[in-house]
């Protein structure tokens, strides 16, 4: 039996697995698909910490709240910002390498909901440059992990949990404490309500099922985001999202009526909503493939900063562009908005604990930090945060919920 069974291998379990084998080697880590496959590695804007002249905890932690609409849990909320620095600093130290200029200081970009910039990005691969950081300390440690294993079921028993499996190892897996780090569930989401979604193929929010049946409590469970700007056309993109900061170099969005002025959009949410409303007043395109979309144009950006800059700042979007043979100088990009993030889930307290003794939770599975509206860059922040938290308790011994 193991001390401790971290399902999900994205920002959070991987955090969580960290800072457990702290205090412990006797963990398994079991994960769907690949080590570090998870809407983690996606994220391409950043991570917000409020580093900038004017900005401060407290601004942030405003900002947090009005961009969830006032449903967050406040604790929740202010423990994330407050360990804002100390998440970066514990990146720092594993090895990510966050972008700085020429004097060593944080580029720092803009993003709808936030007072001062403050995202703090690996150019647009902050995710992928986290996860592949995280995988690799989290491979070289002591503790059992199993790949392609998808988890069917969980049973609580007098002294453990049994966790049900299907793969090649072992079907069934004894744990004192469980930590659910399984990430959200919009892909299946996107797939019954027909709509594009970001979200990579393992959202599909069956660990969330189970902790249901098992007694944990969800806050805002059927709360969704849209990011604005995910791709309508080429269909291979279809549903990605491009980087959302390329809007505060002043790249504009179009539909029939013309620039759609977004000026007084200070929240993501806002700037989807409108653009879905534009659409059902019938002032989208319509493409030659029946997709509705607006359109993006990167010109003003290009005028505004340069090529170098743009290709400097943005060279993962840049990359999807020349792959697919487009031109950013020539053509306007069609976009449209996609399912892009679960804001509910899982009630935790601040230290990762469920109302279920023993069972643990962090990431995008959870609910309560985001309110039902999340500022960009928080997702990163929230993993990390979290992650460790969750994983320290779940080794402490106690298995109480607060």
């Amino acid at each position: 039996m193991y001390k401790l069974a971290i399902i999900g291998s994205g920002g959070a379990g991987l955090a969580a697995a960290l800072e457990a084998a702290g205090s412990t080697d006797d963990i398994i880590l079991v994960t769907k698909t690949r080590i570090g496959s998870s809407n983690t590695a996606l994220a391409q804007g950043g991570i917000s910490v409020s580093f900038g002249i004017g900005d401060s905890e407290e601004a942030h932690y405003r900002d947090t709240l009005k961009c969830g609409h006032f449903r967050n849990v406040p604790r929740l909320a202010r423990t994330m910002v407050k360990e804002g620095r100390s998440v970066l600093r514990w990146l720092e130290s594993l090895g990510v390498l966050f972008d700085r200029d020429a004097r060593g200081r944080y580029l720092l970009k803009h993003s709808l909901g936030a007072t001062y910039p403050r995202l703090i990005s690996c150019k647009d691969r902050t995710g992928a440059a986290m996860v592949k950081v995280l995988a690799e300390k989290v491979k070289a440690l002591r503790i059992k992990i199993l790949e392609d294993y998808p988890v069917c079921d969980i049973e609580k028993k007098k002294r453990c949990f049994v966790i049900r499996c299907v793969g090649k190892g072992p079907s069934a897996i004894e744990a004192r404490n469980i930590l659910l780090a399984a990430g959200g569930r919009c892909f299946a989401v996107a797939l019954q309500k027909k709509v594009p979604t970001s979200n990579s193929r393992e959202a599909t929010g069956e660990v969330s099922g189970i902790a249901r049946r098992l007694g944990a409590r969800f806050v805002d469970y059927n709360s969704f985001q849209y990011h604005p700007l995910g791709w309508a056309d080429p269909q291979p993109l279809r549903g990605r999202p491009i980087p959302e900061s390329i809007l505060s170099f002043g790249a504009e969005i179009s539909g029939k009526d013309g620039v759609i002025r977004i000026d007084s959009m200070k929240q993501r949410g806002a700037l989807s909503s409108l653009l879905l409303k534009e659409d059902r007043q019938g002032r989208s395109f319509t493409l030659k493939n029946g997709a509705r979309a607006f359109q993006l144009n990167l010109k003003p950006a290009l005028e505004r900063y340069g090529e170098k800059v743009i290709a400097n700042t943005f060279p993962g979007f840049l990359a999807l562009c020349s792959a697919q043979g487009i031109s950013i100088k020539d053509e306007p990009l069609f976009i449209f908005p996609t399912l892009h993030y679960q804001n509910g889930g899982i009630a935790i307290d601040e230290r990762g604990r469920t109302k279920v003794p023993g069972i643990f939770a962090a990431g995008e599975i959870t609910g309560g930090i985001h309110g039902t509206g999340r500022l960009m860059g928080n997702s990163l922040l929230d993993i990390i945060c979290f992650g460790r938290r969750a994983g320290s308790s779940a080794v402490a011994g106690k298995r109480v919920y607060a």
